[in-house]
């Protein structure tokens, strides 16, 4: 029997689009958002991008004025730049959309489709937090960088705008320190700290995992029990391509995975002290 407010709630994505090959279980590239306890119960909607660009989790929020303000939570993996690889996420992306007609280069084809997607939870009034492997200079704020495309939609990096000037090289075989990885948020959504694990430290992985913690009954309303971020358990913690984010204290994880074997049947999905798995098999991941 269930304890009083324990639940889970996952949104996982990956690429529907792609044939599967009958000498492989594996597809690169894939990401999962999912809701623990009793920040689950506030779901409301979840979703995903067919391609397995992003996942999401609309969770009911405190009721301003005649309206609500919800709160949509995405984890989001964008491409690496082409290379040889004929089963990089890259080349996956660019392969539908030939299949399709879609006259479009994946890694900006990215940018432009979750800008729309946000836009429109902006137009509804939500709050975003966006946890999400950019496969870019995030210390930049070039007109043409991630950072300031996301700007674009409203959205600050949450990280540095808690540490000004920390540029944390998020991928462990990054030479050029480079951080990749964030977390980035609505200007309304009430950020109390933030930061970046040790490599190694709470997951078994060559990128960091990140972090942010926000006061979670100002932004979803009633009251909701708070505890520390905890450390993801079980599986969880061997996603060699990973990237875990833990998000507020209440319940949230934001994972991107590189490489994983899912087709869609396996997830391992990280909570206090122990694991949820989708059945189907073990989380195996590589980086392309």
């Amino acid at each position: 029997m269930a304890r009083k407010g324990e639940g889970f709630h996952s949104a996982v994505a990956y690429n529907t689009h792609q044939p599967r090959a009958a000498h492989s279980t594996t597809q690169f590239g894939g990401c999962s958002t999912s809701a623990f306890n009793e920040v689950s119960h506030r779901v409301r909607s979840s979703g995903v991008d067919s391609l397995g660009r992003w996942a999401w989790i609309r969770l009911q929020g405190r009721t301003q004025g005649v309206g609500q303000r919800d709160l949509v939570v995405i984890s989001a993996y964008r491409p690496n730049p082409p290379n040889d690889g004929h089963q990089t996420v890259w080349f996956q992306h660019n392969a539908h959309f030939s299949r399709t007609n879609r006259d479009a280069e994946p890694r900006e084809a990215f940018i432009k489709d979750l800008s729309t997607a946000i836009n429109k939870w902006r137009d509804d009034g939500c709050s975003i937090i966006l946890g999400i492997d950019a496969k870019d200079d995030l210390s930049s704020y070039s007109p043409k960088s991630f950072r300031f495309r996301m700007s674009e939609v409203g959205l600050v990096e949450a990280i540095q705008s808690k540490h000004p000037g920390s540029h944390q090289a998020t991928y462990q075989r990054n030479l050029r320190g480079y951080l990749i990885d964030s977390i980035f948020a609505t200007p309304d959504v009430p950020i109390l700290a933030a930061g970046y694990y040790p490599f190694d430290e709470h997951v078994t992985s060559d990128h960091r995992g990140l972090w942010i913690d926000f006061d979670l009954n100002r932004l979803l309303g009633g009251h909701h029990e708070i505890h520390p971020c905890s450390t993801p358990a079980g599986d969880a913690q061997q996603t060699g391509g990973s990237t875990i984010c833990p998000i507020g204290g209440a319940g949230l994880y934001a994972v991107q995975y590189s490489g994983s074997s899912l087709y869609p049947r396996i997830r391992c999905c990280p909570t206090a002290g122990r694991h949820h798995q989708i059945p189907g098999g073990q989380i195996r991941s590589d980086t392309r």
